[in-house]
C-alpha cells in the first residue's frame, strides 16, 4: 500500500488485524503470495523500455508490409495494430512510474 498511515489508524488497523486473520486464513495466504513474474516485471523500467522499442519495431514492420499490399497484409495490420495498442499500454505504465 502507498502512502503513510497516522498513528490512529496504524493502531485501529492492529486492532482489526487479529479478527481478520481468525476470520479468513486465505488472507494470510493471499498477502503472503509472492507477485507473478509478470507483476514483478511490469514494475521494472527498463524491461518495460525494451519492450516498448521490440513493439515499436514490430508495429513498424508489420504496418510496412501491411502497406507492401501483399496478400497477408490483412493479417499484418490487424497485428501491427495490436502491437501499437500494447506499445501506447506500455508507454503509459512507463509514464506512471516516471511520475512516481
Amino acid at each position: 500500500m502507498d502512502g503513510h498511515l497516522t498513528g490512529r489508524e496504524q493502531r485501529l488497523l492492529d486492532d482489526v488485524e487479529p479478527h481478520l486473520r481468525r476470520e479468513d486464513p486465505a488472507l494470510d495466504r493471499l498477502l503472503g503470495a509472492r507477485p507473478t513474474l509478470l507483476a514483478r516485471l511490469w514494475h521494472r523500467p527498463r524491461i518495460l523500455a525494451a519492450l516498448a522499442s521490440a513493439l515499436a519495431a514490430l508495429t513498424a514492420a508489420c504496418a510496412l508490409y501491411a502497406a507492401a499490399d501483399t496478400p497477408a497484409a490483412p493479417a499484418a495490420a490487424t497485428t501491427a495494430a495490436a502491437s501499437a495498442f500494447m506499445l501506447a499500454l506500455v508507454l503509459r505504465r512507463l509514464a506512471a512510474l516516471g511520475a512516481a
